[in-house]
């Protein structure tokens, strides 16, 4: 549901897809036109983006927001964002 509601932002353009399942990462990207990569071993090496939209659950979360802490990029993510407030 992600990808069609930003695609239909005038001013959002999805420069790439990553995704754990390859197969499923690669269906996407061929059903919508994108440019897909591939999760490498070190987070840290994910092609730069002005905003992250982290589509995982909760719990899966943390080693991308610490991989990529150091980088200018907004991260956009689904509910909860954080189980307490001093996690938060």
């Amino acid at each position: 549901m992600h990808i069609p509601t930003l695609s239909a932002i005038e001013d959002v353009r999805i420069a790439w897809i990553a995704d754990r399942d390859e197969e499923r990462a690669r269906r996407v990207a061929k059903i919508f036109g994108l440019n897909r990569v591939r999760l490498p071993e070190e987070l840290a090496q994910l092609p730069e983006a002005d905003v992250l939209l982290l589509a995982i659950p909760h719990g899966a979360r943390g080693e991308y927001l610490e991989a990529l802490r150091e980088r200018e990029t907004a991260f956009y993510l689904e509910k909860p964002v954080a189980l307490s407030a001093v996690e938060h």
